[in-house]
């Protein structure tokens, strides 16, 4: 059994930068709920292949999935495979496919997550998962508009001494 979530959100500010937000390993601590960490596991350009470790902290404890880039469309699209079989979950694969749109003078992103391979327990508990999982990627969705409001709010030469911010 898969457990799937499609969420929307509509952020105000152009496709590619939040593109950029979405893609800036080193500046996603600034936005991303309960990140202690990202390990990049190269170091090429951001891109199909891009592989990482990411470490949060859930439910009072670090939690740490390998993380790999399958389509990376610039300002368009972008999808994750977390391979639960290489972290600390040691079983499953968790999809997330971004697609970006300018929308009403900002961004329409929608994003279509999957769990699947996770066996018995999913069965079990794969409704009450869901609603975790989902309340969970709201939670990113939120902080993502937050982060870019806030980046769009500052004055042009602000945005520029922040290394993490994309034009």
């Amino acid at each position: 059994m898969s457990v799937r979530v499609s969420l929307e959100q509509h952020l105000p500010t152009t496709p590619e930068r939040v593109f950029a937000a979405l893609t800036d390993l080193d500046g996603a601590k600034a936005w991303l709920p309960n990140l202690e960490r990202i390990e990049r596991l190269d170091d090429k350009p951001f891109g199909i292949g891009t592989a990482w470790r990411e470490t949060r902290r859930i439910f009072g404890r670090e939690a740490t999935e390998h993380h790999e880039v399958t389509r990376c469309e610039h300002g368009r699209a972008l999808s994750i495979l977390v391979d639960g079989t290489k972290g600390v979950s040691k079983r499953g694969a968790y999809r997330f496919d971004y697609a970006l749109a300018a929308d009403d003078g900002g961004t329409l992103l929608k994003l279509d997550a999957e769990i699947s391979g996770m066996g018995l327990f999913m069965s079990l508990l794969g409704k009450l998962f869901a609603a975790g999982f989902k309340s969970g990627l709201e939670g990113d969705l939120h902080a993502l508009r937050r982060y870019v409001e806030d980046r769009d709010a500052l004055p042009v030469a602000a945005r520029e001494e922040r290394p993490s911010d994309v034009a």
